[in-house]
């Protein structure tokens, strides 16, 4: 069994804690409004969908994410930016996106 709990950790704005057979994992959205997870987190699109779905319901208007998730993260409402000399993924509250895999025939 899978669960995804939050939590609180100081220095964070959403932060969540996934308990599986693997072990515990954390996740969450730092004070500076990054996603961040775990790397050694086995169900990272499972700790990306928790995340998405809370930042989408909150008075927080823009979020950043490294490339840390393993997918394609325009999927999810995100575009590439640069920060710093760095390519980020950035995304305003009203962009993120829930895509579904379900495929009808």
């Amino acid at each position: 069994m899978i669960e995804v709990k939050i939590s609180y950790k100081p220095g964070c704005v959403l932060y969540y804690v996934m308990e599986c057979e693997e072990g515990k994992f954390e996740g969450g959205v730092d004070n500076r409004f990054r996603l961040f997870t775990d790397p050694a987190c086995p169900y990272k699109e499972l700790m990306l969908r928790t995340l998405i779905f809370k930042c989408m319901d909150t008075p927080f208007k823009h979020f950043t994410t490294e490339n840390v998730w393993g997918m394609d993260l325009l999927r999810f409402g995100f575009h590439k930016e640069t920060e710093n000399g760095e390519e980020i993924y950035a995304a305003a509250a009203d962009e993120l996106k829930l895509p579904s895999d379900c495929h009808g025939k």
